[in-house]
């Protein structure tokens, strides 16, 4: 492995980003799907009731 010194806070804070914004970015679109779910069985409810 080579040896970062100096710049080893950026090669860390570099890794940390590439870990954590893809799994937020899955997170969010997890949340996304499952309102955007909800919300389409709730239109669906309201025209059957129409």
């Amino acid at each position: 492995m080579p040896d970062y010194a100096d710049d080893a806070i950026y090669v860390w804070s570099i890794t940390i980003i590439g870990i954590v914004l893809p799994v937020l970015m899955i997170g969010y679109s997890l949340l996304r799907v499952h309102l955007s779910k909800a919300r389409l069985e709730r239109l669906q409810q309201e025209e059957d009731q129409a």
